[in-house]
């Protein structure tokens, strides 16, 4: 397979070497979206697989790796910011290419228009309830707006760094809350049934636990398109999709856990 030479930044062209290891690291771990990935998903994955969540997690996880550890192969050979472009030109066809570039172009901008549409929503909701405080969900979306252009115009280092440091935050109040789970078990107390599989209410509810827990993995690869502004994409990038697939699958078997020990592992009905 041919490599693709990186640029070297001159001109209008991207900033190489502009992005270290932590931030193509966070890069990837915030696509994923911890909070959203646990808070969101722990419901539906503990519907199908029951107690036996944290297991659909660490199954989904094994599988989730080994695609990764496919994609890292694509990002050593074939480093460009076209990212899935380049790979599909490159190993299918142009014209392949050219269908997933505009799929994935119509996909990552919705994204983040849909979480700032969600967020605002939850915000109004939030405000309304317990503050008496009306505070319109559209507001909240024109500032998160606001707010993204500002960091984009002022740089890929100021963005990435406060990316950096509301990744932390993010992470931090997630596991804050599961250790307090751990602290204040539920009914049934702080027990291992989780991963034991004969646990599970049926191997078709744990199978279909696994199939969802996959897409709460789904954003690694969103370190791909960063390699013309990675500082030596062709190590850093690898690391960062493997890396972002290990601490996420870490955070997720941990915060899976603690979460339903919180709540009970005997009284999972009154959570799904």
């Amino acid at each position: 397979m041919i490599s693709e030479p990186v640029p070297d930044g001159a001109g209008g062209e991207l900033r190489s070497g502009a992005l270290k290891l932590p931030s193509i690291l966070m890069q990837g771990i915030t696509h994923i979206a911890p909070a959203v990935g646990i808070v969101l998903t722990i419901q539906l994955i503990s519907s199908l697989a029951g107690v036996t969540a944290p297991l659909a997690y660490l199954i989904a996880f094994a599988i989730v790796l080994t695609l990764g550890i496919s994609l890292t192969q694509l990002a050593k050979h074939l480093a460009s910011a076209g990212g899935y472009y380049t790979y599909v030109s490159r190993t299918v066809s142009p014209g392949a290419g050219f269908i997933t570039a505009w799929l994935y172009f119509l996909y990552d901008p919705t994204a983040a228009a849909i979480n700032l549409a969600f967020m605002g929503f939850f915000f109004e909701s939030t405000m309304k309830a317990e503050y008496g405080i009306f505070f319109p969900w559209w507001c909240f979306f024109l500032l998160g707006v606001l707010l993204i252009t500002l960091l984009v115009h002022f740089g890929v280092e100021i963005s990435a760094g406060t990316m950096v440091l509301l990744g932390i935050a993010e992470i931090a109040i997630v596991v804050g809350l599961s250790v307090t789970g751990l602290l204040r078990p539920g009914d049934g107390g702080v027990n291992l049934s989780s991963y034991n599989p004969a646990n599970a209410p049926s191997a078709n509810g744990l199978y279909l636990g696994v199939v969802f827990s996959i897409f709460a993995f789904s954003g690694f690869e969103s370190v791909a398109p960063l390699a013309e502004e990675s500082e030596d994409p062709r190590r850093n990038l690898p690391r960062g999709i493997i890396g972002s697939i290990l601490s996420m699958g870490a955070f997720y078997l941990f915060c899976s856990w603690a979460i339903l020990v919180g709540w009970g592992t005997q009284d999972l009905d009154s959570l799904i």
